[in-house]
């Protein structure tokens, strides 16, 4: 939890492969639907991981002073004119913590605690650039077994960019 430090902890779904790019939708109309992920897997997917998680901490640490003012209403530590402004490059409903369904697609426990933050964290995952995938992983410098540079390849080889 943010509150009490800032060590982001990977289990083994880590480098797990991430799902290829994502479509949420709700009411076009209303909420433009929504691209968000990244496909992946190994230490991509790692990296996509720390980024989605980094996220998280980024939103706390932007809105840590608004939790308790009265400005959030459905305490998803996202002001309620930042949801409706499109904060995080998508527009939610403030009243609504999970305007996209997200916990019911994840099949979260509490389907509506962080919807609105999942989302906002997938979509920063989508935005990266290939640079900024290159600046921050190194292919040739995975050891894992299987990894980008073992017989059986999970991941990219080295050679390559996303």
């Amino acid at each position: 939890m943010p509150q009490k430090d800032r060590i982001i902890r990977l289990c083994d779904a880590a480098p797990k492969e991430h799902k290829q790019d994502e479509f949420f939708s709700i009411d076009p109309s209303t909420y433009p639907t929504i691209l968000a992920n990244r496909d992946g897997k190994g230490i991509y997917s790692v990296y996509f991981t720390v980024v989605h998680e980094k996220y998280h901490l980024y939103i706390y640490d932007t809105f840590k002073s608004f939790i308790n003012t009265g400005s959030d209403s459905d305490d998803d530590w996202i002001r309620n004119q930042d949801e409706s402004a499109g904060w995080g490059d998508v527009k939610t409903f403030w009243l609504n913590s999970d305007t996209y369904k997200i916990g019911e697609y994840l099949e979260l426990d509490d389907k509506h605690e962080f919807g609105d933050q999942e989302i906002r964290c997938m979509r920063a995952v989508y935005n990266l650039t290939g640079e900024d995938i290159n600046k921050n992983v190194f292919p040739e410098k995975d050891w894992a077994n299987p990894g980008c540079q073992s017989k059986e390849l999970w991941g990219r080889p080295p050679e390559t960019t996303p």
